[in-house]
C-alpha cells in the first residue's frame, strides 16, 4: 500500500522521472564487471514492455502497477541504449606498446599545447607499420613537437612511439581508458621527429573538417593578438581548447576555484544566448510597426537558440556544452 501511495503521488510528475530511470539503467550497465549478453537486455526490455501494455489494456488507466511496469521498462531501455552505444563505437585498440612504429594518417583535430611542447593531433584513416588493417585503431592521438605547417585534412607520415590507453590509476578514479574507447581513440603516443607530408588537405571539405579549420584559424588569431599565457586562457574560454594551458596556470585556476569556468558549459551558452537575445530584440524594437504586430520576444528567443546551437557545434559539442 505504501508503494501504491507513493506512485499515486508521483503520477503528475511521471515525465520528470524518465531521465532518472533511463540513467539508472545506464548506471547498472556500466557498473557490471563483464559485458552481458544482448539477450539479457532485450529480454528484460520485452518483458517490461509486455507487462506495461497488459496493465494498460486491462483498465485503460494510469494505475500504480502500470507506472511501476513502465518504470522498469525505462530502466531496461537505458540498459539497452548504453549497450548499443558501446557496441556502435567499438573499434580496435592497441594491446601492447609499439615503439618505434611508422604511422601514416589524416589529421582531423589539432590542439596546441603549452609553449614549447608542440601540438597534439588526432589521426584517422591509419596505416601503422606491422599492424594488420583489422587490428588498426580507428584513430590515435599523437604529440608532435616539430609541428610547423600542420593543418586539418593533411595526410602525414611520422615515426612514433605508441601505447594503449591507460586504465584507471586506482579503483573508482577517472577511467581514461573508457573515455578514449568512446572517442574511438585506440592508441596514444608521441612523434620522434617532424612529420613527413604525404598529401595536402582536400579542396572540398566536409563539415567536420571545415569546423576544425575554422577553430584553428580563430585560435591562431587569438595567439597573434594576445600574448601567452593569456592567449591559452582566451582560446579555452572562446573555443574550448584547453591543451595549451600550462600546468602552473591550471594549478592557479584550480586554487582560485575557477576550473569549471574554463569548460564551455552553461555560463558560456548563457552569455551567448543572452547577448544575441538582447541585441536582436533591441533591433526589432527599433521598428515600431513590426514590434507592435509581431511577437519579437519569441523571434529573438528562436534566433538566440539557433546562435547557441551554432556556437555549440563550433566548439566541438563536448559533454558540458551539450548538458
Amino acid at each position: 500500500m505504501i508503494l501504491e501511495d507513493v506512485l499515486a503521488q508521483q503520477r503528475q510528475n511521471a515525465f520528470l522521472w524518465v531521465p532518472v530511470l533511463l540513467g539508472t539503467g545506464i548506471g547498472f550497465y556500466f557498473g557490471l564487471r563483464a559485458e552481458p549478453s544482448w539477450a539479457v537486455g532485450v529480454a528484460g526490455l520485452g518483458l517490461c514492455a509486455l507487462a506495461a501494455l497488459a496493465l494498460w489494456l486491462k483498465d485503460r488507466q494510469v494505475t500504480a502497477a502500470f507506472l511501476l511496469a513502465a518504470g522498469f521498462f525505462l530502466v531496461a531501455l537505458g540498459w539497452n541504449v548504453a549497450q548499443w552505444r558501446t557496441h556502435a563505437v567499438a573499434a580496435p585498440v592497441l594491446v601492447k606498446k609499439m615503439d618505434p612504429a611508422m604511422v601514416e594518417g589524416t589529421i582531423v583535430n589539432l590542439d596546441s599545447l603549452d609553449e614549447g611542447r608542440g601540438t597534439r593531433v588526432i589521426l584517422r584513416d591509419l596505416v601503422i607499420e606491422d599492424l594488420a588493417p583489422e587490428q588498426t585503431p580507428h584513430a590515435i592521438r599523437l604529440s608532435i613537437r616539430k609541428d610547423d605547417g600542420l593543418r586539418p585534412g593533411q595526410r602525414i607520415r611520422v615515426l612514433s612511439g605508441l601505447n594503449p590507453p591507460s586504465p584507471p590509476v586506482m579503483p573508482g578514479s577517472f577511467d581514461f581508458q573508457r573515455h578514449m574507447y568512446f572517442l574511438r581513440i585506440g592508441g596514444l603516443g608521441f612523434a620522434y621527429k617532424a612529420p613527413e607530408f604525404v598529401a595536402a588537405p582536400k579542396a572540398e571539405k566536409n563539415i567536420s573538417e571545415w569546423l576544425e579549420s575554422f577553430r584553428q584559424k580563430q585560435a591562431n588569431h587569438v595567439r597573434d593578438v594576445v600574448r601567452e599565457p593569456e592567449a591559452a586562457i582566451v582560446s579555452a574560454l572562446l573555443l574550448g581548447e584547453r591543451a595549451a594551458i600550462s600546468g602552473d596556470v591550471w594549478q592557479d585556476i584550480r586554487s582560485a576555484g575557477l576550473a569549471h569556468v574554463i569548460s564551455i558549459s552553461g555560463l558560456h551558452i548563457g552569455l551567448i544566448a543572452g547577448g544575441v537575445f538582447l541585441v536582436v530584440r533591441f533591433l526589432m524594437a527599433l521598428v515600431p510597426r513590426f514590434a507592435l504586430y509581431h511577437p519579437i520576444k519569441k523571434y529573438a528567443a528562436v534566433i538566440a537558440l539557433l546562435a547557441c546551437t551554432l556556437y555549440a557545434v563550433m566548439v566541438g559539442l563536448s559533454v558540458p556544452t551539450l548538458r
